[in-house]
């Protein structure tokens, strides 16, 4: 092990050299371990690299190291990426022959008696317990690398996991809450699950004979203010500052223009129609003066749309799409598989005809590797704006670039309070245009200067308000373990993970094509043939979705985890009582929609809509596709289609090849039927004519020409 390097092991596995600070960051940790440490390191450095230092020092080092690493961020995109990071880096380990990758890959190996061709880590991405996002925790002793977002691991470690039957709420918080290092990414953005983690880690955990006393939680941002007494501040030294590539990152110039946008009157749908224009406007503009692509940012979803909308009805040519946090997963992978890296992620192969408009809220803030020409941004809190412009000339390739912020009039002044950032949105304003010359600052990461006041001390006016987490007792602790028995008074977790003051957690919601005035026991059947997807649903504020599934007004919801409310959703309402279908395993079951709670899968018909511009969209009435049946397959890898027209829709198949769809006949037999079915999917054309893959097709095609035919709402191949 002596000639064993992280420096080795990174190439081996990248096929790249690491930063110095990537093997300085490995040899801290074999030497003091991860105890109060505190990665300060600037965007566009490479901090998901974390996770390749925490598996090699964990091969080193067994009896030191937690098993388990999770990275926790609150930004749903970012999970996606990061998921994928640790997917990546699993497969080269998987097959890895070169010395170093392989050592460390058999060194995980024998941590769990895996046999050499077994996988050598899990990877497990948490988003609401649905099938197979469990499968991580059926063995404490395997390695595990997860990622996954506050509520979830949050949820889970106070043994009350959202979405999770209670039956394995101690399981998830014993493996959370031992033998594991959580990656608190960007912690600004989620002060009050810090604090709780503080408050386990030094009063509620103690050691345990037979337990190994590990749990260990580092935080990690591009934008700390501030570390607790004795933490071990690691950031980025000479070498690093020296280095050609992140050197070229660090001193790229970001110039950005502060714009007024003047706004009069109370209707806020107008305000925000305006300030949309604008951000489309100077978007089209900086295209026309050379940068190809660009970033629109703003600060709601319902602004993103109605901006996206404008570049498409006023600017046919621009080529826009639409990101938000608000998005089932499926679509999001087809978009940024398809759209938003090939034309927008960094490292991309730059085409000088190809252009593009990213509108964007806040979930591309944090860890999103994307690289923008030019941003169009709404003002924003401080560390919000920085996080913003990490995504522009995030490799330094341009040097210099020119941007724009926008500041809604009525959202600038002294006395404004917005509702997402609070008073720090008018103060960074004002500091901007206090330190602007011609109205323009430099937002280079080494030139944007520091914010203080007039005693040289870091201004905390302008970074966004976070409200602190309740203190944590005792008596919380013994109700939340509790889990075998309903607890009278039972505390809301969601006040620890994001603090008293903001809106409760989400719920995931699933759409399916059902069949109109279909029994509920075949409802169910069909459900539990093909089981709802993490790939499909969306997830939405629990306040929100209860009243838009009441027929409630819904002003807007924030990616930066506020609901914007208005009056009218304050009104008692009778459809509160109305009943929706919640899926819980075996516990699936109608319940009233007032008693939905935190974490909760709620299957909602395709044709009620909700979702336009594959985001959440509450005004849309437009029929939503079932993608089931391909969630199904990507996230499982079980074959199933259901012989509906209305989720055949997803499959794009031609009118003929629906037209021949088999239907059981009065008096035909599902033996017969089932023979029809196959041979019906033999004329099926080579090619996908859908949103799935050419690989996925010919697994659809081979799989289901010899599949059974389960019977129930609706025939279903499977």
């Amino acid at each position: 092990m002596i000639a064993l390097s992280f420096e080795r092991f990174y190439a081996e596995v990248h096929h790249r050299a690491p930063f110095p600070w990537q093997c300085r960051l490995a040899d801290d940790v074999l030497d003091r371990g991860w105890s109060d440490l505190v990665l300060d390191l600037p965007t566009g450095t490479g901090k998901t690299s974390v996770l390749d230092v925490a598996l090699y020092c964990l091969a080193r080092a067994p009896d030191r190291m937690p098993r388990r690493t999770l990275l926790v961020v609150d930004r749903r995109i970012v999970v996606d990426q990061g998921a994928e990071h640790a997917r990546s880096l699993r497969r080269a380990l998987d097959r890895a022959e070169t010395p170093a990758a392989k050592h460390v890959a058999d060194a995980l190996r024998a941590m769990c008696g895996a046999a050499a061709d077994d996988p050598t880590f899990a990877v497990a991405v948490m988003r609401g317990g649905m099938p197979r996002d469990n499968d991580w925790a059926r063995r404490p002793d395997q390695p595990v690398v997860g990622v996954s977002t506050v509520d979830q691991v949050g949820s889970r470690l106070l043994f009350r996991g959202y979405g999770i039957n209670r039956r394995s709420a101690p399981i998830h918080a014993g493996l959370i809450g031992n033998d594991t290092l959580i990656l608190l990414d960007e912690v600004h953005l989620a002060v009050p699950f810090a604090q709780t983690l503080a408050a386990i880690r030094g009063r509620f955990r103690t050691a345990r004979d037979g337990l190994p006393d590990r749990f260990e939680v580092v935080s990690m941002s591009a934008t700390v203010t501030e570390t607790a007494a004795g933490a071990r501040r690691f950031v980025l030294d000479a070498a690093d500052l020296g280095h050609p590539v992140l050197e070229r990152r660090l001193s790229a110039t970001k110039l950005a223009v502060l714009v007024d946008v003047k706004v009069t009157g109370d209707d806020e749908s107008e305000k925000r129609r305006t300030l949309a224009e604008r951000a489309a406007q100077h978007a089209v503009a900086l295209q026309s003066k050379g940068a190809r692509v660009v970033g629109i940012v703003v600060n709601r979803v319902e602004t993103a749309r109605v901006a996206l909308g404008i570049l498409r009805e006023r600017y046919p040519n621009t080529d826009a799409i639409l990101v938000t946090g608000r998005m089932r997963p499926i679509d999001r992978d087809r978009i940024v598989r398809d759209r938003l890296l090939p034309g927008a992620g960094a490292g991309r192969v730059r085409d000088d005809d190809a252009r593009l408009v990213v509108v964007a809220t806040q979930c591309i803030e944090a860890g999103a590797d994307l690289d923008f020409d030019a941003l169009v941004t709404e003002v924003a809190s401080l560390d919000a704006l920085r996080q913003r412009f990490g995504r522009v000339d995030r490799r330094g390739e341009r040097g210099q670039t020119s941007s724009v912020i926008l500041g809604r009039s009525d959202l600038v002044r002294d006395d404004a309070d917005d509702p997402v950032y609070g008073r720090a949105l008018a103060k960074t304003w004002s500091w901007l245009t206090s330190i602007a010359e011609s109205k323009t600052v430099d937002f280079g990461i080494q030139r944007l200067p520091a914010a203080v006041d007039e005693n040289g001390k870091a201004r905390s006016d302008v970074v966004a308000r976070s409200a602190d987490a309740p203190i944590m007792l005792p008596a919380h602790v013994d109700a939340w373990a509790q889990t075998s028995i309903d607890v009278m008074h039972d505390p809301e977790v969601s006040m620890w993970l994001h603090g008293p003051e903001r809106e409760g957690a989400d719920v995931q919601v699933v759409w399916r094509a059902l069949a109109e005035g279909a029994d509920p026991d075949a409802i169910l059947e069909v459900l539990d043939a093909v089981r709802p997807s993490t790939l499909e649903a969306v997830s939405v504020p629990i306040r929100a979705a209860r009243d838009w599934l009441a027929d409630r007004s819904i002003d807007d919801i924030s990616d930066a985890g506020a609901t914007i409310a208005i009056e009218e959703k304050r009104r008692r309402n009778e459809k509160m009582e109305t009943s929706v279908l919640c899926w819980r395993g075996d516990d699936t079951t109608y319940v009233p929609i007032k008693d939905l709670r935190p974490g909760d899968i709620v299957i909602v018909e395709a044709g009620r809509g909700g979702i336009r511009d594959d985001s959440f969209d509450p005004n849309s009435t437009d029929p939503v596709r079932d993608v089931g049946d391909l969630g199904q397959l990507r996230g499982r890898g079980r074959p199933t289609l259901r012989l509906d027209r209305a989720a055949l829709a997803l499959w794009a198949f031609n009118e003929m090849v629906l037209e021949t769809m088999p239907v059981l006949g009065e008096d035909e037999t599902l033996s017969e039927l089932a023979a029809r079915a196959r041979e019906w999917v033999e004329t099926w054309p080579a090619e996908p004519p859908g949103s799935v893959t050419a690989a996925e097709w010919k697994v659809m095609r081979s799989s289901l020409s010899g599949a059974r035919v389960h019977t129930g709402a609706d025939e279903l191949i499977g």
